[in-house]
């Protein structure tokens, strides 16, 4: 036996760097705690889908990825989606009387040529609520747009920077006039707003629920904002 004083002292071959996190987990993490500290509940659902839940995809980039040999025909897609999936979450806890459902997920879709990371929100009943103090904050289009703008704030992005349109792309899955295609530049970030009311009755969702799906990888490729600092004043005013 050779012990390991017989091996010569050498240096290492590879060149020594300082760990960090790459951008898109440093993007991933914000994320997580921005949504969590105001009350969303983080989810992971299933990456296969049906052939409906691709039909049924929001900003669809591309032909969708079919598995070769499938372990079900509600597994025979790679998503295009996040939506699909998480209403399907949000159906399956209402179903079990679950009340005040505020859920988000983080996740890469995927299309033949290309791969997106999406943020997918969805809200229903109260995000916030307390009967002691009276305070109740509903769970509809313009509590999910607070919480949209305050995400993209902590990532950069300045609500002055969005441009809020008329969704003319999907109103199969949203409410014609109670939702918008949310626009960073002239690019489109994401969609945002209330479920139809026809996919409310099918699914069993609670009335009034709200869905946004934004790209993540989208802000990764733009000039954010730098956060200032300014000191506190050392004479408050009284």
């Amino acid at each position: 036996m050779l012990g390991y004083d017989g091996l010569k002292k050498t240096l290492p071959t590879m060149e020594a760097t300082v760990g960090e996190l790459t951008p898109v987990q440093k993007a991933r993490r914000t994320v997580r705690a921005t949504l969590s500290g105001m009350g969303l509940s983080e989810t992971v659902t299933y990456t296969l889908v049906s052939k409906n839940a691709i039909d049924h995809a929001v900003m669809p980039f591309g032909e969708a990825v079919e598995l070769a040999s499938p372990m079900s025909e509600e597994r025979r897609y790679v998503r295009t989606s996040l939506m699909p999936k998480m209403m399907e979450c949000l159906s399956h806890n209402t179903a079990h009387k679950n009340e005040n459902i505020n859920l988000f997920e983080i996740s890469a879709v995927y299309a033949q040529d290309a791969v997106q990371e999406r943020v997918g929100i969805v809200m229903s009943g109260s995000l916030q609520n307390s009967k002691l103090h009276g305070y109740n904050v509903v769970s509809d289009f313009y509590s999910l747009k607070g919480v949209l703008e305050a995400l993209l704030k902590q990532l950069g992005i300045t609500a002055n920077r969005l441009t809020y349109k008329e969704n003319t792309l999907n109103t199969v899955d949203f409410h014609p006039y109670r939702s918008a295609a949310v626009y960073l530049g002239k690019d489109l970030l994401g969609m945002m707003g209330e479920v139809h009311p026809t996919l409310v009755k099918e699914l069993g969702l609670p009335k009034g629920s709200v869905y946004a799906e934004i790209r993540l990888d989208l802000l990764m490729n733009v000039k954010l904002t730098k956060v200032k600092f300014k000191p506190i004043a050392k004479y408050p005013s009284v």
